[in-house]
This record gives structure tokens, C-alpha cells and sequence, in this order.
């Protein structure tokens, strides 16, 4: 489908004349919602599925060159509202309102949810089987009521077990088909399992029920899959406006202003991978401001200081997020800066925390074999593990980023032709990631194609010519661009 269509995601929805996404988000004279009232048709218990951003944007930050949000914190960014506020002391609480009332499935949705967000945020394996049991129990006092549906899928997404998720959130719509906060779990899953058109439709109905900012921060990432980054960060203001807008709310809010600073720091980072850093890094300042170490913002706040050439101050921020929770994507661009400056030890100590960390997730139940195979290929994994790493993942998951992790670590093996017949696949949206055409321009100069590696290669920078910013493939695509000929001033001697 192609970006034209992928519009009519959002323009449906206005045309409708809801007033969540009414006016122009460009010129700045939408219409806002009262603050506190965005999203107050959200049931309790389930408000942390509902920021309603891609799992896209989690779950490759380490493959991306830390180029997205994160991938680290194992759940979609829906799974992330209500992180902010969320401690032991609260969930100490929860714990035991089920104690005083067991029969109450309420309060064992309650105390799921948290434990979720819980699990979410520290990566900690107790905090998921907590979340396990409470659903479980919930579900056992009420099997009927699509909540727990709902509240199961969002653990399957953030456990990456997408097929699971799918059937859940299906369920849900089941015993309710307007349900918005299945129909938001199904999107979700249908795009990390590749199912990219059918994924529209879902999300068109999001949209026609109710274009709030579930709904248009899910359309923003449909116009990213397919290359249309302009209207991306359309969609995106708007899913800002919905939520009630960076004037709306205030650190002093702290659920509604961790939502807003998902929002304004996922157009960070579609500014990032348009090439416009310096708006990127007022949007991620905003960010931080609402809601002060989140860890989207610091990443990629970290990535624009980097490329500003002030690496001793992003590295001391990346650290300091690293120490607090050991998140992958933060620890891989950690290291890699450290590698740049020739901090080795350092880097070395960064890069086996990202190996531990990921074990850590697959104590938890996670999948994360993408997100390894993609790290493991840019820093020192032995090939043909590597390549069973992307394979598990490419079969588990038909997206276009399981497709170039699979092409990616079939280069890295010297099965290049195999790389070839996966990069039809990784690139069949659209999409202007850069990584994506600097690996197809790697394996296609490796089989001769230079025409066409050229014509990637040029894709890439023209995207955005600090895709190479980090040291882990900074000299490799310096050698690149010299083998085929492309100028590469703007990040060549770059530190």
C-alpha cells in the first residue's frame, strides 16, 4: 500500500468531524480537548495500554544504531502509560487489596496492570511472573469480561509473543467488537507479525470510532512504515493535541505529562531519522521536561549531542539512564561512543551488559531474538549464531525488520545472494529507515549490483546523513561510500 492510502488513515477520522484530531496540526490551531478529558473514557486498570504508540518504534532501537526510541523496555509503547507514578509502594497497595478482597477481579486487573508496568520499566522477571498470576486469577473470577482479554494481550506484546496477543485482543473484540483497547492490542499485533494491510483496516476502525491519541499516534507509525515521515509527524502532533497537548499538562501531572512526553518524544525521533537534529533535540528537551529521565528522550537527546560533538555529554547522560535501569538500546549506544573515544574496557563492560540484559528478558519469557541478532551483528557475534538468531525471528515474525535482520546477518555470514532474495522483503513498504538501505547497499555492492547500491547507499544519507553517527558502522559505511564513490562529508571524520 502506498503512502497515499496510508493517509487515509487520518483523514477518514477527521473527516468525520471528531473533534480529538479537528483542525491542521501543521498550523498549530487545532482544536484541543479540555485537559483530563482526552482520555477519561479509559476504564481503570487498563489506561497503561492506551498511549497507543508501535511496537515498532521499541523494538529495534538496538538494530536501528540506537536510532529509535527502545527496544529494551519489552512491551509496545501502549504498553507504557502509567509507568510514571507506578513503585513497590503502589503495588504494595494493590497486593493487598486483592488480599482483602480475593473474589474481586477489579483488583486483581489492578494489580496486573501495575506489575505490568512494573515489569515493563525494570526488565525485573518477578514483576512478570507477578503480572502472570494476577491476570490469571482475574480471568478465573471473571472469564467472560473482555478486560482481561485485553490486559493478557498487552502482556503478550510485551513479552513479544505476538501470535498470542493477536488471539487475545481478537477475543476481546469477540465479546465486544467496539472495543477500542483490543482493537489497539490487534493493530499492534498485526504489525509485528507482518501483517501490514490488515493491520490498516484494524486501526481504520480505531480511527473511524474514535481518532484520539491511540489512534493517530498508531497512523503516525503507518505513514513511517511506508516513507511518509512528513505525514507521520503530522499524525503525531496531532496524537499530541489529542492528549491534551504540551500546554494541557505539566510535570506536575505526572500520568498525562509522561503521555504527552512519549508523544513529543516520538516526533523527536521522526525528526531524527528525517535528518532535522536540531528540531529533534527541542523535542526531546520538551520531552524530558514533561517527564524528566524518560528514557525515549534520553536516548535520543544522547544521539543529538553525539552528533553535535559533544559525545562527553551524551555519554554521561546515557550513563546515568544505564545505571537507573540497564535498558539494551541505551547500553549498546553507550558503548559504541565509548568505543569511538577508544574507551574499549568501557565499551566492552556496556556490551555485555546488553548480552546479560537480554538473557535477563528471556528469563522473563521474552522473545528477543531480533534484537539480538541485530546487536550481535554490528559488535563481534559469531556469524552463524547470529544468523539463527534472525532466522528464529524472521520465522516467528514477517516484518520488514525481521526481514533485514535476516538479510543483515546473511551478509555478515557471506551468504549474500540469501541477503539479496530477504531485502525485497525488508524493503517491500517503503520504508526511509537508514539502516535498512545501507544494509541493501552493503550486500548489493557485495554481489556486484554497484548501480544499485549506489542508489541505497544515496538513500540513506540523503534520509539522514547522521544514520552513521555511531562508531559501530561509522568506518564500515565510510569504506562503503569510498568503494562506490558517494561524498559522505557530513559524518565521515566525525567524533
Amino acid at each position: 500500500m502506498d503512502a497515499d492510502a496510508s493517509a487515509e488513515v487520518v483523514i477518514r477520522g477527521e473527516a468525520d468531524g471528531h473533534e480529538a484530531a479537528g483542525g491542521s496540526a501543521a498550523d498549530g490551531k487545532a482544536r484541543r480537548p479540555r485537559p483530563g478529558k482526552a482520555l477519561s473514557w479509559i476504564g481503570p486498570a487498563i489506561a497503561l495500554l492506551l498511549i497507543a504508540l508501535s511496537l515498532g518504534r521499541f523494538l529495534h532501537g538496538a538494530g536501528r544504531g540506537s536510532s529509535s526510541a527502545d527496544d529494551s523496555v519489552t512491551g509496545p509503547a501502549s504498553a507504557q502509560v502509567g509507568l510514571a507514578g507506578t513503585g513497590s509502594q503502589d503495588i504494595a497497595a494493590l497486593d493487598a487489596a486483592t488480599r482483602a478482597r480475593p473474589d474481586d477481579p477489579h483488583a486483581w486487573q489492578q494489580l496486573g496492570s501495575a506489575s505490568l508496568r512494573d515489569a515493563i520499566r525494570t526488565l525485573d522477571p518477578a514483576s512478570y511472573e507477578r503480572a502472570t498470576s494476577a491476570l490469571q486469577r482475574a480471568r478465573q473470577l471473571a472469564p467472560t469480561d473482555p478486560t482481561n482479554d485485553v490486559l493478557q494481550g498487552t502482556l503478550a506484546l510485551s513479552l513479544h509473543h505476538f501470535d498470542q496477543a493477536l488471539g487475545f485482543g481478537q477475543a476481546a473484540l469477540g465479546r465486544r467488537p467496539d472495543n477500542v483497547e483490543a482493537l489497539g492490542v490487534v493493530v499492534d499485533a498485526q504489525v509485528e507479525l507482518g501483517r501490514y494491510d490488515e493491520a490498516q483496516a484494524t486501526l481504520q476502525r480505531m480511527l473511524d470510532q474514535r481518532p484520539s491519541l491511540p489512534a493517530l499516534s498508531r497512523a503516525s507509525y503507518q505513514r513511517e512504515l511506508r516513507g511518509d515521515l512528513d505525514g507521520a509527524l503530522v499524525a503525531m502532533v496531532q496524537a499530541e493535541v489529542a492528549g491534551g497537548g504540551t500546554t494541557a499538562v505539566g510535570p506536575s501531572d505526572t500520568a498525562g505529562a509522561f503521555d504527552v512526553a512519549t508523544i513529543v518524544s516520538l516526533q523527536g525521533d521522526i525528526l531524527w531519522q528525517s535528518g532535522r537534529v536540531d528540531e529533534a533535540a527541542r523535542r526531546y528537551d520538551e520531552a524530558l521536561r514533561l517527564s524528566p529521565d524518560l528514557p525515549g528522550a534520553v536516548i535520543g537527546l544522547a544521539r543529538t549531542e553525539a552528533v553535535a560533538g559533544r559525545t562527553t555529554d551524551a555519554i554521561d547522560r546515557l550513563d546515568r539512564l544505564v545505571r537507573k535501569v540497564p535498558l539494551p538500546a541505551a547500553a549498546t549506544l553507550l558503548g559504541d561512543l565509548q568505543a569511538g573515544l577508544g574507551r574499549s574496557a568501557d565499551a566492552a563492560r556496556n556490551y555485555e551488559l546488553v548480552r546479560l540484559t537480554y538473557r535477563l528478558q528471556q528469563a522473563s519469557g521474552a522473545a528477543v531474538d531480533l534484537e539480538q541478532a541485530l546487536f550481535e551483528a554490528d559488535h563481534g557475534g559469531e556469524p552463524q549464531a547470529t544468523l539463527g538468531l534472525a532466522a528464529s525471528a524472521y520465522s516467528a515474525r514477517k516484518t520488514i525488520y525481521a526481514a533485514d535482520a535476516l538479510a543483515w546477518a546473511r551478509h555478515r555470514a557471506g551468504d549474500d545472494a540469501g541477503a539479496i532474495a530477504a531485502l525485497s522483503e525488508a524493503g517491500r513498504l517503503g520504508t526511509k529507515d537508514p539502516l535498512l538501505h545501507y544494509h541493501a547497499a552493503a550486500a548489493l555492492t557485495a554481489v556486484g549490483q554497484v548501480d544499485a547500491a549506489k542508489v541505497e547507499l544515496r538513500q540513506s544519507i540523503d534520509a539522514n546523513p547522521w544514520f552513521t553517527f555511531s562508531p559501530a558502522v561509522r568506518a564500515e559505511a565510510a569504506a562503503l561510500a569510498d568503494q562506490l564513490g558517494i561524498d559522505t562529508p557530513s559524518w565521515r571524520n566525525h567524533r
